[in-house]
């Protein structure tokens, strides 16, 4: 089974979202954040297989540059990244394109 923890936050204060990142997707595939918010991706140990966290798209005026892709991870490592402007994200993992996520970030 599959569990996702979700990180609760007030209005004034930034929120952090958990995406799983397990047997080649990642879970949830879409999340809706605040801007402010942080999205924390998390390989759990029992993964044995490495991964990346890498922009496909991302809002006009951020720029996938701005935004960098993650070093490979390992089983029991995570990434954490804070969406400072809202819009749509897309992010995959180079070295197992299938794996895709959708964060759309939304004004407070």
């Amino acid at each position: 089974m599959l569990l996702v923890a979700l990180g609760a936050g007030t209005a004034a204060s930034a929120a952090n979202k958990r995406v799983l990142v397990l047997d080649n997707r990642f879970a949830p595939a879409r999340v809706a954040i605040a801007r402010g918010d942080v999205v924390t991706w998390l390989l759990p140990r029992r993964d044995r297989l490495t991964h990346n966290v890498t922009a496909t798209k991302t809002p006009r005026r951020v720029g996938r540059r701005a935004f960098t892709s993650s070093r490979f991870l390992s089983p029991g490592d995570k990434f954490r990244r804070k969406f400072k402007r809202p819009g749509k994200y897309r992010f995959y993992c180079s070295l197992h394109p299938n794996l895709r996520l959708a964060v759309n970030v939304r004004r407070r």
